[in-house]
């Protein structure tokens, strides 16, 4: 299978081939497949797990069934103040962490969820965990468009991630691919081939009906992630209104976060109020240049994630693949959802 390692296929192999008597369902298109033919984890698989955990206990870090993986999103709890201008930005009273619990709700298993879906949810490393649990206890389900005027950011690397993550929730995914120019995660869904999760829908829509095709399609989807090219910025203001929340990625260097007026200008055409946060992506943490632009940003007023993901080359090197690792990853959506980032890095510690 093109795009997909030797350890993912074999790792995919033992998951849809267990003859456990109480499967766990996951990944499914249609309502209507045979139970035979689902994809299934046994309860007790210890296989879904972030790279940090393994690498913590010496072991080589293994390739995971998308499968295998189960997330959400929530409208977040708190967000930084928004430049003046950005009047459409819609933002939350201020508020401690350390007063404010409100979100303890969000990692509270719901007491409707079947029981080998909870036993598999208490199995996954803690950064997966939050996000199934977030997603699980979100009233509206996960509504996020990924965009950035500026190219080259990874904005579809963490729509795909996303999405793989909030399949494991088992619940239907909706990928929209809005790049019409490259189209890279129709790219990526086709080279995944059949260990792509049944319930992640991809679709390429990047057209002037754009809002009203996904405002139609919350009707079979619980989850939708937009992934929007730099070029078309009406197809931005669209995904941007019917999802109410977006993610704008961008790198640590002069040359990107300076473009970030260019994108938050576009809320000054909106009639709607619209989350806008800024995520710091293939990013150098040691580096000055990071610390200038956390400066930068948060001088600014843009609401800036606490979270961020590294530059680490095997992110690079699973394009069009099963991702072999969500850490960093999965507690930016975490983050995202509503968990506050002490919550986070406390359950982090306590895992390592």
């Amino acid at each position: 299978m093109m795009g997909v390692s030797a350890p993912a296929r074999r790792t995919l192999s033992r998951a849809t081939t267990a003859t456990d008597p109480t499967p766990i369902e996951v990944a499914r298109h249609s309502t209507t497949q045979k139970t035979t033919d689902r994809p299934t984890i046994r309860p007790g698989d210890r296989r879904v797990r972030s790279h940090r955990s393994a690498r913590s206990q010496g072991e080589p870090v293994k390739t995971h069934s998308p499968q295998e993986h189960r997330g959400l999103l929530m409208k977040p709890t708190q967000a930084a103040a928004v430049p003046a201008q950005a009047s459409a930005v819609q933002t939350d009273p201020p508020s401690s962490e350390a007063e404010d619990h409100s979100w303890e709700r969000l990692l509270v298993i719901p007491e409707t969820i079947p029981a080998p879906l909870r036993q598999m949810i208490t199995l996954l490393d803690p950064d997966l965990q939050m996000v199934v649990l977030a997603a699980l206890n979100s009233p509206n389900g996960v509504q996020l468009t990924i965009a950035n005027a500026k190219g080259g950011v990874m904005k579809t690397t963490l729509a795909v991630y996303t999405a793989l993550m909030l399949a494991l929730t088992g619940e239907q995914v909706l990928l929209v691919d809005a790049d019409d120019t490259n189209r890279t995660c129709l790219k990526w869904n086709r080279l995944a081939g059949q260990a792509w999760p049944r319930n992640v829908m991809v679709v390429g829509w990047a057209d002037d009906a754009l809002r009203t095709r996904i405002d139609n399609a919350r009707a079979n989807h619980r989850h939708i992630i937009v992934d929007v090219g730099p070029s078309d910025t009406s197809l931005i203001k669209q995904a941007w209104l019917a999802t109410g929340h977006g993610i704008v990625p961008t790198q640590q260097y002069p040359g990107d976060v300076v473009q970030l007026p260019t994108t938050f200008e576009l809320l000054r055409e909106l009639t709607e109020p619209v989350k806008l946060q800024v995520l710091l992506s293939r990013a150098f943490p040691a580096r000055k240049s990071f610390t200038n632009a956390v400066n930068h940003i948060s001088g600014q007023g843009y609401p800036l994630l606490k979270g961020h993901v590294p530059h680490l080359e095997y992110i690079a090197e699973e394009w069009g693949a099963l991702p072999a690792e969500f850490t960093h990853f999965a507690e930016v959506v975490a983050e995202i959802l509503g968990v506050p980032r002490h919550e986070i890095d406390r359950r982090m510690k306590r895992a390592a």
